[in-house]
């Protein structure tokens, strides 16, 4: 191996070792076993738009812009001299300040899914300039998916089934929060295919997230009735 693919590589794995380091930070978080979807179908969680319906509130997106929240992915093939064959994606966030009809915001951020076989439903985000594979500001798991019907009647939605539902953390959940669960200071969320799921389904993902161990207090509601898209 050469000195730039060792150097690549010990970058990568320093990344990942990141996210041991602050999961341990607080005694009970993360909750015993949490992970991120170890059977994932990529290309569907991929395929079309994804709707934030509940979100915890973060110094890069505050409640003044939990309006008409969405965010769209793609495979790309930017240049990125350390990521190799490494899935590659450009990330769209879209969300508007004060109210359904204030100021939009928009922000373009790349990704790479940097374990694919090991952590398939691991992402780094980070802004558009950023050469990830040497720097990952943040990074994303996906820690639950389904369909609607399913997560309704507690029924696990099969691999091959289109994802209608997400509940996705800021890396592993390493605060601690009310009756000794956990949150990710830098961000969870409930995000659906549908911009205004029934409550129904809400609350049964909400469900779904406290039985996870997470801090479901940390959620708050964007709004999105009269939002154009």
């Amino acid at each position: 191996m050469n000195l730039f693919n060792t150097l690549s590589l010990l970058t990568l794995n320093w990344v990942a070792a990141q996210d041991i380091s602050t999961s341990v930070l607080l005694g009970n978080c993360p909750p015993d076993d949490f992970d991120s979807l170890n059977e994932f179908d990529f290309g569907e969680f991929i395929s079309a738009r994804w709707y934030s319906i509940q979100q915890k509130d973060t110094w890069y997106l505050p409640t003044s812009q939990f309006y008409c929240v969405y965010a769209e992915y793609e495979v790309s093939d930017y240049f990125c001299p350390l990521c190799f064959e490494r899935p590659k994606l450009s990330v769209f966030h879209r969300s508007l300040r004060d109210s359904v009809s204030g100021s939009e915001r928009t922000a373009d951020f790349r990704a790479i899914v940097p374990f694919p076989d090991r952590h398939p439903a691991r992402a780094y985000v980070g802004r558009r300039f950023i050469p990830l594979g040497i720097i990952a500001p943040s990074n994303l798991w996906i820690i639950d998916a389904g369909t609607y019907s399913g997560v309704v009647n507690n029924v696990a939605s099969p691999i091959g089934t289109p994802y209608e539902w997400a509940i996705v953390t800021a890396g592993g959940p390493n605060r601690e929060g009310e009756n000794g669960s956990c949150y990710s200071r830098d961000g969870m969320w409930i995000i659906a295919r549908t911009a205004q799921p029934s409550q129904e389904v809400i609350d049964a993902i909400r469900l779904r997230f406290s039985d996870l161990g997470l801090d479901v207090s940390q959620l708050l509601p964007v709004e999105h009735t009269g939002c154009a898209y």
